[in-house]
């Protein structure tokens, strides 16, 4: 390019008329030459363009898969919960009602003591039930 432009700069020089066909031609070549590279690179630039643009409704549909799944996930894992939850309380309320099997309810025995520790309330069971404790 910038051998063409001291052609250019040359000839200029040289020239004394403005008819000078040969300023023309060299001229004209010039911005052929240019026309074209600059085509190709615009041709260049398009393609690039229409790639990305496919590469971005690739990644669009994958991105909505994705949430769709996502969503599809949450529902599953919120249904899983739900039932563990249910199985759980069942679980607990029959490990609640089995540990109760071999408990001993005692009636009649008045609570004087709100503040009574369990030392207190276990020593007062066995003396009603060793007899020395009569209940009212």
């Amino acid at each position: 390019m910038s051998r063409q432009l001291s052609e250019i700069n040359s000839k200029l020089s040289n020239v004394l008329m403005k008819d000078d066909s040969c300023l023309e031609n060299m001229i004209e070549k010039i911005v052929g030459q240019m026309k074209s590279s600059l085509l190709h690179r615009i041709e260049l630039l398009e393609s690039k363009l229409f790639d990305r643009e496919s590469e971005n409704e690739n990644l669009k549909k994958k991105i909505d898969k994705l949430h769709t799944e996502l969503k599809a996930e949450k529902v599953m894992n919120r249904e899983t919960l739900i039932k563990e939850k249910y199985e759980n309380k069942e679980a607990l309320n029959e490990l609640e009602q089995y540990t109760r099997i071999n408990n001993v309810d005692f009636h009649g025995l008045q609570d004087m003591d709100k503040t009574e520790t369990p030392e207190n309330t276990m020593k007062l069971v066995a003396d009603v039930v060793k007899g020395t404790r009569v209940s009212n």
